[in-house]
């Protein structure tokens, strides 16, 4: 193992210690999901709205070659 990159210090490891909301982040690759992507987002953030815990939905276009960037950007713009 490289010396550089050996952990030295567990302290990192320790959950953190500030009061508040933890962020639950689902990250979702997509390709090619122009015409399923608003439905998809809109169950998802359903779902997750009825958690009752604070959450991101990050959407990364994969390298489509359709309108799945514009969609992304659209719904990023209706939901910040």
């Amino acid at each position: 193992m490289d010396p550089q990159i050996a952990m030295t210090d567990t302290t990192t490891l320790r959950p953190r210690e500030t009061p508040g909301p933890k962020l639950l982040s689902v990250v979702v690759p997509v390709y090619n999901e122009e015409d399923v992507l608003e439905e998809f987002e809109r169950r998802t953030r359903e779902a997750l709205e009825s958690l009752n815990q604070v959450y991101e939905l990050v959407l990364v276009n994969d390298g489509s070659s359709d309108g799945t960037l514009a969609v992304i950007l659209r719904l990023r713009q209706a939901n910040p």
